[in-house]
């Protein structure tokens, strides 16, 4: 069979997250018992954690992609570094051009990012440079790296990765990484996406949580601004700018439905949209019809940061002049969620030198 065209590949995506793809299930039930024996594996001793030399923090899901990790790891540098360390970012790189360079989510991080497959070789390098809290970015399923804090990240829309449901199935009838059993080993749960979702899914992860004894903070994903790039300018534009603006949307991540309607929030209207597979590599060719495009309905072109970290390289060699916008998105906690959670993270890392929780233990 040959490579999937990036149609295909989103039609496909598109299936896995309804659930319908029947023939799948097989190979779904296969994954789940690789799953449940790796994790049995680790609990009994046979294989082992490497634990680094400074404290670590994971964030990570328990679906593949599209649980809004990313700017919760942002939101997790600076909260880190308010409490007096000097973090750095370890993370996969996947979807990088090498191995070990950094990728799209990388490149759009603040502060330092170091990436390798083996995350212990990404932390050595990381400590070697100075840094002395460590933040594994999508590290839950990574257990090879111990970790002092180890949070997962679920999206309240779809907590086992099926839209609106309280179900889910493994890889690749569905999106999970293993089972929300897994979830014992956690020490809390960041509920993203908790303004976009029907209440009866966020009392559905909120029981989870409470069953298995854990902390829940909730966040939304909130625009902060817009940026308007060109060869000759980059400029920060507010984010009224958007009311009533025609947009064509481009994006290239797990979730381009969250994005538009992220964008909606802000009084945009939405012409039409273009998603590519996610870490999608962009090249001239698909920068030139996106513009076409957009000049075609009358419409502005905006994407993702992430997004923006693969096509500003490419405006520079466009023949004609391109504006393309930037929508910046951030963590913003519910009420008193964000305090709470610093200063539970403030206690762990105090006491981040003893001995790691052991998996199962609770917060």
């Amino acid at each position: 069979m040959g490579v999937l065209s990036k149609q295909q590949t989103l039609r496909l995506t598109n299936l896995v997250h309804r659930g319908i793809l029947w023939p799948l299930l097989p190979a779904s039930l296969g994954m789940g018992i690789v799953s449940s024996l790796r994790n049995t594996a680790y609990q009994l001793g046979l294989m082992k954690s490497t634990q680094a030399e400074q404290p670590v923090i994971s964030i990570g899901n328990i679906i593949a992609g599209g649980s809004g990790k990313t700017p919760l790891v942002a939101w997790m540098l600076q909260a880190v570094q308010d409490l007096g360390f000097k973090p750095a970012v370890i993370a996969r790189g996947y979807g990088s051009a090498n191995a070990g360079e950094a990728n799209d989510e990388a490149a759009m991080l603040g502060g330092e990012v170091y990436c390798h497959p083996q995350r212990r070789i990404a932390a050595h390098e990381a400590i070697n440079a100075g840094a002395n809290c460590l933040i594994m970015d999508d590290g839950f399923q990574h257990r090879k790296l111990a970790r002092d804090i180890d949070l997962l990240c679920i999206d309240a829309t779809r907590p086992w990765g099926w839209e609106r449901s309280r179900f889910g199935a493994f890889l690749p009838y569905g999106v999970l990484r293993e089972g929300p059993q897994g979830a014992r080993r956690c020490d809390g749960i960041i509920l993203t996406r908790f303004d976009q979702a029907p209440p009866y899914l966020v009392d559905h992860v909120t029981s989870f949580a409470k069953g298995l004894n854990l902390p829940v903070w909730r966040c939304a994903h909130r625009p902060t601004l817009v940026r308007e790039i060109s060869v000759d300018h980059d400029k920060t534009l507010d984010l009224s700018s958007l009311q009533q603006k025609r947009c064509w949307l481009v994006s290239a991540i797990a979730r381009p439905q969250a994005f538009a309607q992220t964008v909606r929030s802000t009084g945009a209207t939405i012409i039409g949209e273009s998603p590519f597979p996610d870490h999608y590599r962009y090249t001239e060719s698909d920068l030139e019809k996106l513009v076409a495009l957009s000049h075609k309905h009358g419409a502005s072109l905006i994407c993702t940061e992430k997004d923006a970290v693969k096509l500003r390289p490419l405006i520079t060699h466009m023949a004609q002049p391109i504006r393309l916008l930037i929508l910046e998105i951030a963590i913003q906690f519910i009420n008193q969620d964000e305090k709470s959670l610093k200063d539970w993270m403030a206690a762990r890392l105090t006491n981040a030198n003893q001995p790691c929780v052991s998996a199962g233990q609770s917060a």
